[in-house]
């Protein structure tokens, strides 16, 4: 099954891939436990702090039976956040991920779901930053599709 993740903006609507970019958001759920815990060693918020989940649509999925530790994701999460929060967690994951060698991308993407090259995450990275740019002063979500 494949996934994707798409960038809701609280004043309506969904932003496209910026113009110097094809695709925005195929690569993310594939990604975002590394880039989780990257954030948190950098010391910013993971970006599954702006990930929403329908929890009608995941009770459907579940039929009804949420583990204990999606119910408490369900509990937490926020239904809207500041571009400008978004933006610099994805400016300072891609400022880091740039300064890593390319031994240590590598090794950081082994880790990644579907092994998914350096090459493809600095390209979301930078899209997602790009993207983000372009909403400022608006609240956004991101929400993952199949």
């Amino acid at each position: 099954m494949s996934a994707s993740s798409i960038i809701h903006l609280n004043k309506g609507g969904y932003l496209d891939a910026p113009e110097e970019y094809d695709q925005l958001g195929d690569t993310l759920p594939y990604i975002i436990e590394m880039l989780d815990k990257l954030a948190t060693q950098i010391g910013v918020q993971p970006p599954r702090t702006f990930v929403f989940e329908d929890p009608q649509q995941l009770e459907e999925a579940e039929e009804g039976e949420l583990s204990p530790e999606l119910q408490e994701r369900l509990e937490t999460q926020r239904e809207w956040s500041d571009v400008g929060e978004g933006l610099a967690t994805f400016e300072a994951l891609l400022e880091h991920f740039r300064k890593l060698t390319p031994k240590e991308q590598a090794e950081l993407c082994k880790s990644t779901y579907r092994q998914v090259p350096p090459e493809s995450v600095l390209y979301e990275l930078e899209a997602f930053v790009s993207a983000l740019e372009e909403a400022q002063g608006d609240s956004f979500r991101i929400e993952f599709t199949s």
